[in-house]
């Protein structure tokens, strides 16, 4: 897509505005998500000053080791990550073991376009999902106590990647059946 093509995506307008440009409420109906009294808070010079000295300490990560390091942070599974493989020689090993996979898949769909390649990689993505999910389950699992918590959240991701991978699979299929049918035609 071209950068023109972005540009002209008319804007969807969420908030009403009065005459002089300010949003009123949302046009949904629903109120206005802010209180109608918000003042900050006063904070004294001191405290302020005290603040911008200690912003000054802890500036975050300065090596692109650590840089790399703070980027997983919120990381907890990974199972909805956008890239489900992470980078680097962790992430190489894993690319080895789903390498098989990832091309079988290539070969059994044999994609034709932009849109069949890219669901063939949702789908193999969704595939790799699984297999993570499964190990993890298999670590949680094998600890001794289980967790019906824990228990509960790997059936809802199991349960979400699976209709994510056969909805792929079934849009990859319908568009494969209507090329097919156009090109016999």
């Amino acid at each position: 897509m071209s950068s023109d093509q972005v540009t002209n995506i008319p804007e969807i307008q969420l908030m009403e505005e009065d005459p002089t440009g300010k949003a009123t409420e949302p046009i949904s109906g629903a109120s206005p998500e802010e209180p109608e009294n918000t003042q900050a808070k006063a904070v004294s010079p001191q405290k302020l000053a005290a603040n911008r000295s200690n912003a000054q300490l802890s500036s975050g990560p300065r090596t692109p080791e650590g840089k790399q390091t703070s980027s997983q942070n919120a990381r907890k599974h990974g199972f909805f990550a956008r890239q489900p493989i992470p980078v680097g020689p962790e992430g190489d090993k894993l690319w080895m073991k789903y390498n098989d996979l990832y091309q079988g898949l290539f070969e059994h769909y044999e994609p034709v376009g932009y849109l069949e390649k890219l669901l063939t990689e949702k789908i193999a993505t969704e595939y790799i999902r699984l297999s993570i999910l499964l190990a993890y389950e298999g670590v949680y699992a094998g600890g001794g106590a289980i967790h019906v918590d824990g228990v509960n959240l790997v059936l809802r991701f199991q349960s979400a990647i699976n209709r994510q991978l056969f909805l792929t699979m079934k849009e990859l299929e319908r568009l494969q059946e209507k090329r097919k049918g156009q090109s016999e035609s």
